[in-house]
């Protein structure tokens, strides 16, 4: 049996004028639904910087199967897809860090 998961994407913008991208409504609760809900994402937390340039969004799952059912739903692969696209043309940057707890 595998550890948890845990998944931390840090972005930078060069402004505050620039908004980051965030999920809508719709989109928050569908990822409730069906990974919050049901135990497959088991912490989150975001946290801004003091300047308001850097976002730290962690996420803790269950598992590895529990990461991949995310990363391949079509709906957060639809918001991850435009999010990618919104950060390429604001220069956001990002960067994704994984730790398995055995």
């Amino acid at each position: 049996m595998s550890g948890t998961i845990t998944v931390t994407r840090t972005e930078i913008r060069s402004n505050t004028e620039i908004q980051f991208f965030v999920m809508s409504p719709a989109e928050l609760e569908y990822r409730n639904q069906n990974f919050v809900k049901n135990g497959k994402i088991l912490f989150s937390k975001t946290e801004i910087s003091d300047d308001k340039l850097t976002r730290k969004f962690t996420v803790i799952f269950l598992d590895e199967q529990s990461r991949l059912d995310y990363r391949n739903d079509s709906v957060i692969s639809d918001f991850r897809s435009r999010k990618k696209q919104y950060n390429k043309s604001n220069n956001i940057t990002s960067d994704v860090k994984f730790l398995v707890d055995q």
